[in-house]
């Protein structure tokens, strides 16, 4: 059956507060029956942020990326740290599933060769 995003029901002051601080970007919608914060990715993809409409002081939930088509989710982390921290990790995963294939491959090459210079930095220093 998929997601139900509608517009949102009387968020909290916390997920208002939260969103505002995330950016234009970001919008309160009702998914299926809690209010979230979300963002569509513009590629048929959109990420969600669970957990956050309630009355608690923690700002911990979840963050939910996923093919708006078919509903399958593509990544779930659960996120326990400030508004500040949240979105800049929100930040990563919008970079992160906007890129194209290509440069996905080529940023984990990169990365893989970081690590690798870093492992035979170490050894060395080991020697």
């Amino acid at each position: 059956m998929g997601r139900f995003i509608a517009e949102s029901y009387a968020p909290g002051r916390k997920i208002r507060r939260i969103c505002s601080s995330l950016g234009t970007d970001y919008k309160i919608k009702r998914s299926d029956v809690k209010n979230v914060i979300w963002r569509d990715l513009g590629n048929g993809r959109a990420l969600e942020v669970t957990g956050l409409d309630n009355l608690t002081e923690a700002v911990d939930g979840t963050i939910i990326v996923y093919e708006i088509t078919t509903d399958k989710d593509l990544e779930t982390v659960p996120f326990a740290g400030t508004p500040e921290e949240l979105k800049a990790l929100l930040d990563l995963t919008f970079e992160e599933f906007t890129k194209e294939p290509a440069e996905k491959a080529a940023a984990k090459s990169d990365k893989k060769a970081d690590v690798k210079s870093e492992t035979k930095a170490d050894e060395k220093a080991e020697e």
